[in-house]
């Protein structure tokens, strides 16, 4: 069993055929590890996707790309 320690967190709501963007986005700007789970399946509304972060800075530069 894995216990999930990471500190910061986010929801986001995702338009059917958006996560690829944020993925990427990620992946090209965060320095440490991020992950993300899928709350709600998107389909005729948007789905729920929790963002994880390890660094608190990756944590700000995503919530305020998001705005």
């Amino acid at each position: 069993m894995s216990i999930n320690i990471t500190p910061f967190k986010t929801e986001v709501d995702v338009e059917f055929g958006h996560l690829k963007e944020m993925v990427q986005w990620c992946q090209y700007n965060c320095e440490r590890d991020w992950h993300y789970d899928m709350i709600n399946i998107p389909g005729t509304s948007p789905g729920k996707y929790e963002f994880q972060f390890d660094d608190e800075k990756d944590y700000v530069k995503f919530i305020m790309w998001k705005k």
